[in-house]
């Protein structure tokens, strides 16, 4: 037995469509949700709705425009 595990750290449920692939490499699903995706419009805003001290920059995109 393969014990292998996948962490999804997003807010959302795992995709449905994969789980079946998932499931055929013998892999294990743990839902922990760590990270919650926001996206905004204004940049401005974003400063007044940080939580925590870290983000997490997921494109050059974003962070060009920080």
């Amino acid at each position: 037995m393969n014990n292998h595990k996948i962490i999804w750290t997003l807010q959302s449920d795992f995709p449905d469509e994969w789980i079946s692939h998932v499931d055929s490499l013998n892999l294990s699903i743990s839902h922990v949700p760590l990270i919650k995706l926001v996206q905004t419009i204004d940049i401005n805003s974003l400063t007044s709705n940080i939580l925590h001290e870290n983000i997490i920059i997921t494109s050059p995109y974003s962070s060009k425009l920080l």
